[in-house]
């Protein structure tokens, strides 16, 4: 999928910000970078959250899922 617009400078700042894998919630991982995860698969307007590589790989593109794990952490 080609993201339009600033999804490039978004993501850059994600990953550079990243602490915690908002699907796992662990720290740094040796050899598993970080992701700019779109909470809403497929929007490319979506916000993005860190994540692991392996974390969103194995999430796919898993659409309602994900919107509900953020919504539970916001309430947090």
């Amino acid at each position: 999928m080609h993201y339009r617009g600033d999804y490039a400078k978004r993501a850059a700042e994600v990953r550079a910000a990243a602490v915690t894998c908002w699907l796992c919630g662990d720290g740094v991982r040796i050899d598993d970078p970080w992701t700019a995860d779109h909470v809403q698969p497929g929007d490319p307007d979506s916000i993005l959250m860190p994540a692991h590589r392996s974390c969103n790989s194995a999430r796919g593109d898993a659409r309602g899922r994900r919107a509900e794990q953020y919504n539970s952490m916001e309430k947090r």
